[in-house]
């Protein structure tokens, strides 16, 4: 076993190729780790540029110039954002009416709990209404802290709204605009081998398509669960709509932890009359169509990740960078094994 390994390493850095991709990739990470805060303006810029790319090139291709495509996904782009910026105080402030409704949510929880308990083996305990208060009071308050932080918080330095608001839409304008000149002198100061294009081609394929294919089923699921929830004028219908969209940028665990606040809420509002029945039956609906519709539509064969790879990569970036690295999560574990499929396949030759 021990000689297997060491023959292992020896196949990956007597490689030239793969030494280079080795030094580039740890000069990156120690460029981002040391001047990550500093620079987080002009990376968010770059993801956004890169993110917008796909957009661009879908309207060349119905023949608008590129200059002109470019300033037209900016501009909705920007738009989105506004609106984004504007509806968050909202949802902070429905997060926080759910206190209205906590001693009836507190109850159903103590019922729920102590009815599991009576199955579990002797020595659980359900915990008590105080506890359960507790801990809800606690959640939502962090909830409304973050929200109200980051969409508030830019307000109150005028140099970071400059920044983020006029800086960074000019920045991404010329990313969009002189991509090839970029490249190009970029590519002068990299290393003179084909592993960096290989590595390029299948990162592009699966990190773009599957970011994008996110947003793009986020954003079906929120306005599918909304049009159910408003329908039947459920209270906090904007805030689980959100929540809803959102879950689907953590697979496997977004929609079972979202589910539970939907469920409980609802029950709480309409009790088990037809409307409670039908707001479920239609969300279990959505969530069904985008299990077996909606993401081989999107996604097909673009990302092949084991659902233990899936896990693994959750709980390693979410300690790492918190709520931002669980979101992306996926989308990095992608990379590494991009990574990890072009060094090996170089190995082999």
């Amino acid at each position: 076993m021990k000689q297997r390994f060491t023959s292992w390493l020896e196949s990956i850095f007597s490689n030239l190729d793969i030494n280079k991709l080795i030094a580039v990739g740890a000069v990156a990470g120690l460029f981002v780790w040391f001047l990550g805060n500093e620079m987080l303006p002009f990376f968010i810029a770059l993801l956004i540029a890169y993110l917008l790319e796909g957009c661009v090139q879908h309207l060349e291709r119905f023949g608008v110039k590129r200059s002109y495509s470019i300033a037209l996904v900016i501009l909705l782009t920007l738009t989105i954002i506004c609106v984004s910026l504007y509806l968050l105080p909202l949802l902070a402030l429905q997060l926080r009416g759910v206190a209205n409704d906590l001693p009836n949510i507190v109850t159903l929880v103590t019922s729920a709990s102590h009815s599991i308990t009576a199955y579990l083996p002797a020595g659980f305990e359900a915990p008590t209404e105080e506890e359960i208060t507790t801990s809800i009071n606690n959640s939502i308050a962090d909830i409304g802290k973050f929200i109200l932080g980051h969409s508030l918080g830019l307000a109150i330095n005028v140099f970071s709204v400059f920044l983020y608001l006029v800086l960074m839409p000019l920045l991404v304008f010329f990313l969009l605009k002189d991509k090839t000149i970029i490249l190009q002198a970029a590519q002068r100061y990299m290393p003179r081998t084909p592993i960096f294009a290989e590595l390029w081609a299948s990162v592009d394929e699966q990190f773009g398509s599957y970011v994008r294919g996110k947003f793009i089923e986020g954003g079906i699921i929120g306005l599918s669960s909304w049009l159910v929830l408003n329908f039947w004028e459920a209270n906090y219908a904007f805030s689980l709509a959100a929540l809803i969209g959102l879950s689907v940028f953590v697979p496997f665990v977004g929609a079972i932890a979202v589910t539970i606040p939907v469920v409980i809420l609802v029950y709480v509002q309409f009790g088990d009359s037809s409307a409670f029945f039908w707001i479920i039956g239609l969300y279990a609906l959505i969530q069904a169509l985008d299990g077996q519709l909606l993401v081989p539509l999107l996604f097909s064969e673009v990302v092949k990740l084991h659902p233990v790879a899936i896990f693994v990569a959750i709980i390693f970036f979410g300690n790492l960078w918190g709520i931002w690295g669980v979101f992306f999560a996926i989308p990095l574990a992608s990379i590494v094994k991009s990574l990890l499929m072009v060094i090996d396949a170089r190995r082999k030759i």
